[in-house]
């Protein structure tokens, strides 16, 4: 039968290098059931972002072959589209996961680094050990702590920042582009 919600599931993921994203090895293995359902719809927007990205890739997944993979990610597909908020679903997803003990192992595998280039990235354990290369906080937040100072990190450089005549002049200074008038 091509029944999606009775196949076997399972949630992997991505090291986000600069020379190409991979899977980790670790998967975690979810029994589907009407929260599992629901969840997922959640997270549908994520998801869809996700698999329209990955088909284009060298990335394989099951649910890209045969009838069952396609009835699934069309039910995704088509939840998306009364879910559009992307970072709430990812959120979500996200959430539910660090909730759950038995997937500590499995969300272990990333951690999320700060290159020298200034980009922040999710790394595997291989590409995270780079030099120049520092380990963030993963701490979650949530939608209405946006705009908050979440990590270690952040804090410490407001309070450098603070003390910064260079800062506090710039910051009081009129933005070059206040001047700019747009034509109508």
């Amino acid at each position: 039968e091509d029944n999606w919600e009775n196949e076997a599931f399972c949630l992997k993921v991505l090291c986000e290098d600069e020379k190409g994203w991979h899977v980790c090895e670790t998967l975690f293995t979810i029994k589907m059931n009407e929260n599992m359902k629901s969840m997922i719809k959640g997270c549908s927007a994520y998801l869809a972002r996700m698999y329209a990205i990955l088909r284009q890739s060298a990335v394989t997944l099951n649910c890209f072959d045969g009838p069952v993979g396609f009835k699934f990610t069309s039910w995704v597909d088509q939840h998306a589209l009364d879910n559009v908020n992307f970072l709430d679903s990812y959120l979500a997803l996200r959430t539910k996961l660090v909730e759950d003990e038995k997937a500590a192992k499995f969300l272990s595998q990333l951690h999320r680094c700060h290159l020298p280039t200034g980009k922040v990235y999710w790394l595997c354990n291989k590409h995270s050990s780079g030099p120049r290369i520092t380990h963030l906080s993963t701490e979650v937040t949530t939608r209405n702590e946006v705009g908050r100072v979440y990590y270690e990190e952040d804090v410490k450089l407001k309070e450098v920042l603070g003390h910064s005549d260079v800062y506090k002049q710039k910051k009081k200074a009129k933005s070059p582009s206040a001047g700019i008038v747009l034509p109508k």
